[in-house]
């Protein structure tokens, strides 16, 4: 038997070459495919993010409007319901005449008797229905 010589245009590959190239375009696919699932994942968060705010700024334009009495000393507001979005609507400071900041509880008398200014700091916070997001936005709500 004789055996033909092979030039060089007919080598091929050995095994190990083959195996390697393998590998190395499966870890490549790995991360390609990670790579896209991490942008799904942050683009999903970006939407919602952008929808909470969307509903917190309005739904503190509602508040800080006419729709809502203005409510003396009040602790709270009416909460909206938008497509399964938790909303919370609290007072968080009441203004101090005569001075430059908001008192965490409603400013009172010598005598006891609370007495709210008229301007009150309210928080909108709003959280996604999946309670991956949540977004807040402060308004000062004032008595007509």
């Amino acid at each position: 038997m004789t055996r033909a010589l092979r030039g060089p245009a007919e080598q091929g590959l050995t095994l190990i070459e083959l195996l390697v190239t393998v590998v190395v375009m499966g870890i490549a696919f790995l991360v390609i495919v990670g790579g896209l699932g991490m942008a799904i994942i942050a683009s999903d968060i970006q939407s919602r993010q952008a929808t909470a705010q969307t509903l917190a700024r309005s739904a503190a334009e509602e508040v800080k409007g006419d729709d809502v009495a203005y409510v003396d000393c009040a602790t709270e507001y009416p909460q909206p319901a938008v497509d399964g979005h938790l909303f919370t609507v609290f007072v968080v400071g009441y203004w101090v005449p005569g001075g430059d900041q908001y008192l965490g509880s409603c400013p009172t008398t010598d005598g006891g008797v609370a007495v709210d200014a008229g301007l009150q700091l309210v928080e909108v916070t709003v959280t996604s229905p999946a309670r991956a997001v949540a977004e807040s936005i402060q308004v000062v709500k004032r008595r007509p």
